[in-house]
C-alpha cells in the first residue's frame, strides 16, 4: 500500500505507537445475532445468522467479507441504528436497546453539509446532541489540527480535496468524544494514492486519540495493515468464518508490507473470504 509513517508525529504520538494499546477488557459483544429483513414483496430475507463477536477497548477491528454479506448491517447493529431479530449486543454489558450517543461514525462518502464552513461540519454533531458549541470550538480547532487542517476551518467543503474532506469527517465523528468510533468503507470513494496516505493517519489519530475502532473494508491488504485483528465474514447469511489475529508491532512501517508475513496474511484472508479455505493456519481466535 506505500504507507509511510507520518513525519509530523509528536513524541507523544510516538510514544503512544509503542504502547500495546488493546487491552483486555471487552466492551462490545454480540451474542447469537440474527438479522432478518422483510422486502416489499414479504420475502424474509437473512441478513445475519448466529454471530458472535467481542471487541475489546481501544482495539482496531478491520472487517471483510463478499460484497453484501452483512458488514454494514453489522455495524448498524452495534450502534442501535437497527433492531437485532434474534440475540443480543451488549455495549458496556448492557443490551443496545437504540441509537447510541458514545459512538462516532464516518461512512465511505464524508456527507459534509454543504452549506456549512469545515468548522461548523465538524460541530454539527454537537448541535445534535443539544450542547453548546462555544465548549467545542477549541476542540474542532485541536482535531482539525492533528489531521493537518489548520487554517482550513472557514473553508466551505467544495474548497476541499477529497481526502481532505474525509479528514473533517473524521474530526466530526470524534468531536464529542465517543467510546467507539465506527468507518464504514471510509476511504472506498478515494484514488490509491490518497487512500493510503488516509491509512496511514488514521493510525496516527488513533493512537493519539486511543479509541476502539471497528472498520470495514474490501482491501485486504489495507485490513492487514490496519487492524489488530481482521473478522472474516462469509456471504449472506453472514456467520464469522474466521478471526485472524495480526501478528505486526506499532507503529507500522512502510517495509512490513514486503514481508513474507504480510503477504501470507492477505493470502490467507483472500482463500478465506473466497471459500477456499474455512479454517487458516495463521487464524487465532
Amino acid at each position: 500500500m506505500g504507507i509511510a509513517p507520518s513525519t509530523t508525529a509528536t513524541a507523544a504520538d510516538v510514544e503512544a505507537d509503542h504502547r500495546d494499546i488493546a487491552t483486555n477488557r471487552v466492551i462490545i459483544q454480540a451474542v447469537n445475532v440474527s438479522k432478518v429483513y422483510q422486502s416489499s414483496d414479504g420475502e424474509k430475507i437473512t441478513a445475519l445468522t448466529s454471530l458472535n463477536l467481542e471487541v475489546s477497548e481501544n482495539e482496531f477491528l478491520v472487517i471483510v467479507g463478499p460484497s453484501g454479506c452483512g458488514k454494514s448491517t453489522l455495524l448498524k447493529l452495534i450502534v442501535g441504528l437497527l433492531p437485532v431479530t434474534d440475540g443480543t449486543i451488549y455495549f458496556h454489558g448492557q443490551p443496545v436497546r437504540g441509537p447510541r450517543t458514545d459512538v462516532g461514525m464516518v461512512f465511505q462518502e464524508p456527507v459534509l453539509l454543504p452549506w456549512r464552513t469545515v468548522r461548523q461540519n465538524v460541530l454539527f454533531p454537537i448541535e445534535i446532541l443539544r450542547r453548546k458549541d462555544r465548549d467545542y470550538v477549541e476542540e474542532s480547532d485541536r482535531l482539525l489540527t492533528l489531521v493537518g487542517l489548520s487554517g482550513f476551518q472557514d473553508k466551505m467543503p467544495y474548497e476541499l480535496s477529497g481526502g481532505m474532506q474525509q479528514r473533517a469527517a473524521i474530526c466530526r465523528a470524534l468531536i464529542h468524544d465517543p467510546t467507539v468510533l465506527i468507518m464504514d468503507e471510509p476511504f472506498g470513494a478515494l484514488d490509491a494514492m490518497t487512500r493510503d496516505e488516509m491509512g496511514a493517519e488514521l493510525l496516527r489519530i488513533w493512537q493519539h486519540r486511543r479509541k476502539t475502532v471497528i472498520f470495514v473494508t474490501h482491501s485486504i491488504r489495507e485490513a492487514v495493515w490496519l487492524a489488530d485483528r481482521v473478522v472474516v465474514m462469509t456471504a449472506r447469511p453472514a456467520k464469522i468464518a474466521d478471526i485472524i489475529k495480526i501478528e505486526f508491532e506499532r507503529p507500522r512501517t512502510d517495509k512490513m508490507q514486503f514481508l513474507p508475513q504480510f503477504g501470507r496474511y492477505v493470502e490467507e484472508i483472500g482463500d478465506i473470504v473466497a471459500g477456499r479455505r474455512a479454517k487458516g493456519l495463521l487464524c487465532q481466535d
